[in-house]
C-alpha cells in the first residue's frame, strides 16, 4: 500500500466508508472507519451575524373595543375581605371601583354583582388636636320685636312730710297720686294756701331723687 503523503480531497460517500484518494494519483483507498471515528470535538461559535435588514411595516389593525372609564361607587353594600365577594351595585360593570365609606375597604369589579377586595384605604385614628384659638366676636344681631304691653299699673300714693319750701308750709298728711297714666294729683285742701305749683312740683322731683 502505498505511503499517503497529503490529503487533497476527503469526501465521505456512506455512513460506514471513508475513501482517501492517494496523493501520487494512482487511485484510492477504502477504509472501514466508525461514524464517531468522524465527529471531531465542537468547534467554538462563530462571531454574530450582521443585522439583517429591517422588514416591511405590516398592515394596520382593526379598531379595538371601545376602553370603560372607571366608575366609582361607595357606601355600605359591600363588604368583607374575602379575595372575591358578591353584592348588588346598580349600573356598576368589570372595572369600576366602589368604596365602603364605613370601614374604607376599597374594591373592584370583576364581573357582574362580583367584587375582589383590593385594601382599605382608612388609616388608624389619630390623637386629638389642640384647641384653636377663639374666634372674633360676630356682629350684632338684628333688634328684636317689640314685647306684648303689660297689665296696667295701680295708683301709687306718696306720703308727704311737713315741709317748709319757699315760705309756704305743706301740712301734715297730704298725699300726692300718681294714677297708671302718670297723672300726678294731690288729695289735700286747696294747697294754694301753702305751696306754689311749681314749687309742688320740685318738692315731689327731690323726694323721687331721695329715693
Amino acid at each position: 500500500m502505498a505511503t499517503i503523503d497529503t490529503f487533497p480531497t476527503i469526501t465521505p460517500t456512506s455512513a460506514d466508508y471513508l475513501i482517501i484518494e492517494r496523493a501520487d494519483g494512482s487511485g484510492t483507498s477504502k477504509s472501514t472507519i466508525a461514524n464517531a471515528a468522524l465527529q471531531g470535538p465542537v468547534g467554538p461559535a462563530g462571531p454574530a451575524g450582521a443585522a439583517g435588514t429591517p422588514g416591511a411595516a405590516g398592515a394596520k389593525g382593526d379598531a379595538g373595543p371601545a376602553g370603560h372609564t372607571p366608575v366609582l361607587y361607595s357606601g355600605e353594600a359591600v363588604t368583607g375581605t374575602e379575595a372575591s365577594s358578591t353584592a348588588t351595585v346598580s349600573g356598576a360593570v368589570t372595572g369600576d371601583i366602589y368604596l365602603n365609606t364605613s370601614t374604607g375597604n376599597l374594591y373592584g369589579c370583576t364581573g357582574t354583582n362580583t367584587w375582589h377586595y383590593v385594601g382599605c384605604i382608612k388609616g388608624p385614628k389619630g390623637d386629638k388636636g389642640s384647641d384653636g384659638a377663639a374666634g372674633a366676636a360676630g356682629p350684632a344681631g338684628p333688634a328684636g320685636p317689640a314685647g306684648a304691653q303689660g297689665p296696667a299699673g295701680s295708683d301709687a300714693t306718696v306720703p308727704i312730710a311737713t315741709t317748709t319750701i319757699a315760705g309756704k308750709v305743706i301740712p301734715d298728711g297730704t298725699t300726692i297720686t300718681v294714677d297708671s297714666t302718670g297723672k300726678i294729683s294731690a288729695k289735700q285742701p286747696d294747697l294754694s294756701n301753702y305751696i306754689t305749683k311749681d314749687a309742688l312740683a320740685t318738692a315731689l322731683q327731690n323726694y323721687l331723687e331721695r329715693g
